[in-house]
């Protein structure tokens, strides 16, 4: 199967994920630096996302976004 390369970016040199440079790792790492938490007990012992939650939680509650309701029987 062949791919086609849009000609804007066939100006550009294409590093494949398994040769990347120097200038790719440090981009990788920039990208991930600031990655939000994967780990949901590590999220949850964070102080930022207890406010985020609780916050989000209010907010729904205050504009009626929803409604609790009994769990349907199975």
């Amino acid at each position: 199967m062949q791919r086609f390369v849009s000609t804007r970016l066939a100006r550009h040199e294409i590093t494949h994920d398994d040769q990347v440079n120097k200038e790719g790792e440090f981009i990788h790492f920039a990208l991930l630096a600031d990655a939000e938490l994967i780990n949901y007990e590590i999220t949850l012992n964070e102080e930022v996302w207890k406010s985020a939650m609780i916050e989000e939680l209010n907010s729904i509650n205050r504009n009626n976004t929803w409604e609790l309701i009994e769990l349907p029987i199975n």
